[in-house]
C-alpha cells in the first residue's frame, strides 16, 4: 500500500510536508479548529481537497484543505516486531 494512497494535489503536499503517512495519528489545524485522530487512505471518487481522519469515536470525517491547512504527526503506532520461532516436532 502506498504511503498516501489516494491523496493528490494540495492535500498530497501538505502531508508530505509534515512527514505523515497513513495510520499516522496526526493533528489538523484549519481556520478555528482543531482535529485530531488517524490519517485514513483516500478514495479516488469525490472532492481531492479534502484529508480523511477517522476520529476516535470511530467517525471518519473529511477536511477541506487550503494553503492555511497546517497538518502535524502526534503518533506513530510501533508495528510489533516479528520473531522466528523454531521448534521439534518428535
Amino acid at each position: 500500500m502506498e504511503e498516501l494512497q489516494g491523496y493528490r494535489g494540495l492535500p498530497l503536499e501538505i502531508l508530505r510536508k509534515a512527514g505523515v503517512k497513513v495510520g499516522d495519528m496526526v493533528r489538523v489545524q484549519k481556520d478555528d479548529y482543531i482535529v485530531e485522530g488517524l490519517l485514513m487512505p483516500r478514495i479516488e471518487l469525490g472532492d481531492p481537497n479534502h484529508l480523511v481522519i477517522k476520529l476516535a469515536n470511530g467517525y471518519n470525517v473529511g477536511i477541506k484543505v487550503s494553503s492555511q491547512t497546517k497538518v502535524e504527526k502526534i503518533f506513530v503506532e510501533e508495528k510489533p516486531s516479528t520473531a522466528t520461532v523454531e521448534f521439534k516436532v518428535e
